[in-house]
């Protein structure tokens, strides 16, 4: 406050407010009367590193704006920086806008529009599960269009009034210049949908289930902009949850490199009791380290369904994996893997079922009530279209919404 009382001494008309969000309501609460302004459309990830612009290839308008009296002096110190801006809105926005309106007269609509989006700021609060820290700058600091997501919890909207479990990822799109595109999956709950994650990687044997917290994630109260200053009590009728992750990654080093490779190879993970499990072919296979004293250990999978056990056993000797004193050994192994196999397998069928048994209806009408959102970017006038695909991963294969829509709505 003490800095607002010196910009009002010095007076306003030397002055510039910078910004990425909202600040009409800040500017009324301390009567500052229309004040130059710049919605900052770019991203610095690191001191000392170059700007991400906003201008890029799925959004190649300029989307940072200024306008008011040092509007042309803000975009010229800008353009000189290698940043794109729309300087002049003012003067734009006073005078009869042609028709079709050309491009930086269309940002300058989407500046005084933007300005008034109380969850603009919904898709960057959702973490991207499963993409690689060193793309989450770039993907974060870009200026993607979600206003199809803000619309949908706005009257008439699908999301209005439900309660709704937001989570992020990434999708590649184009092949000889591939680039990541981030969606956001809305799933309408009475309940958190999982509070578990899966490993999946091509390094590993088995997908591995964990718990979030593992991975320092967990589902949080989203506050729309307009009620960040909302005291805690007035909160608690939240409806909007989203995935966020509170893992540093200046702290990644100290997990090792197994552990923060998690990050890159996690899924969001979905179970759901009434869907038939469909048959997999790796459900009768076991993956066997048989340890020796003198050797290292023998590494591979044996199918119970489709394998010998003494055939394969003999291949291994012919190889020279294994030798011939060590067959009676290598057996009795693979023989104990398998029945500890298939009591798992057993055992969850058995879990499974009895909780069906015991399940309520409000609780079956509760799985039953469940949809999932699918939200790509919006299309900007002139970006190349995003290719969409209503598959999110193989947990969540229910029916899937896609929510897009055009620049403009």
């Amino acid at each position: 406050m003490n800095q607002v009382r010196a910009i009002a001494m010095l007076g306003f008309q030397s002055n510039c407010f910078f910004q990425n969000g909202m600040l009409e309501t800040w500017f009324q609460s301390k009567a500052l009367s229309d004040p130059d302004q710049v919605l900052a459309y770019f991203a610095i990830s690191k001191l000392g590193k170059p700007p991400t612009d906003g201008k890029m290839d799925t959004n190649p308008g300029e989307l940072t704006a200024a306008y008011r009296k040092w509007a042309s002096a803000v975009a010229d110190r800008l353009l000189a920086g290698g940043l794109s801006c729309t300087g002049n809105i003012f003067q734009v926005l006073s005078s009869n806008p042609p028709s079709p309106l050309p491009s930086p007269v269309i940002q300058c609509f989407l500046y005084i529009e933007r300005m008034t989006r109380n969850m603009e700021d919904l898709w960057r609060q959702v973490f991207s599960v499963g993409t690689e820290w060193e793309a989450m700058d770039e993907i974060y600091g870009s200026n993607w269009d979600f206003s199809n997501l803000e619309n949908a919890f706005e009257e008439g909207g699908e999301l209005l009034g439900q309660n709704v479990y937001l989570f992020g990822c990434t999708e590649t799109q184009g092949i000889a210049d591939a680039s990541l595109v981030p969606v956001v999956v809305a799933v309408v709950s009475r309940f958190a949908p999982s509070d578990k994650i899966a490993i999946v990687s091509v390094q590993r044997a088995n997908e591995q289930i964990w718990p979030m917290k593992r991975l320092k994630m967990d589902w949080y109260p989203y506050i729309p902009l307009g009620r960040r200053d909302a005291k805690v009590e007035d909160l608690k009728s939240c409806r909007v949850f989203i995935l966020r992750c509170k893992q540093r990654k200046v702290g990644l080093k100290q997990l090792g490199i197994d552990r923060a490779k998690e990050y890159d190879y996690c899924l969001p993970h979905f179970y759901n009791p009434f869907k038939k499990d469909e048959d997999d072919q790796q459900e009768s296979e076991v993956q066997i380290l048989f340890s020796r004293e003198s050797e290292p250990p023998l590494i591979c999978s044996f199918d119970w369904e489709l394998d010998v056990l003494d055939e394969v056993a003999d291949e291994l000797i012919e190889q020279e994996a294994l030798a011939a004193d060590e067959k009676d050994a290598f057996k009795d192994f693979v023989k104990e893997k398998v029945r500890e196999a298939k009591k798992a397998q057993r055992e969850a069928r058995e879990a499974k079922e009895k909780m069906l048994q015991e399940m309520g209806d409000e609780t079956r009408a509760a799985f039953d009530s469940i949809r999932f959102y699918k939200f790509y970017p919006v299309s900007l006038p002139g970006s190349p279209e995003i290719a969409k695909s209503s598959f999110i991963n193989r947990a969540y294969d229910s029916e899937v919404f896609l929510l897009f829509s055009k620049f403009g709505r």
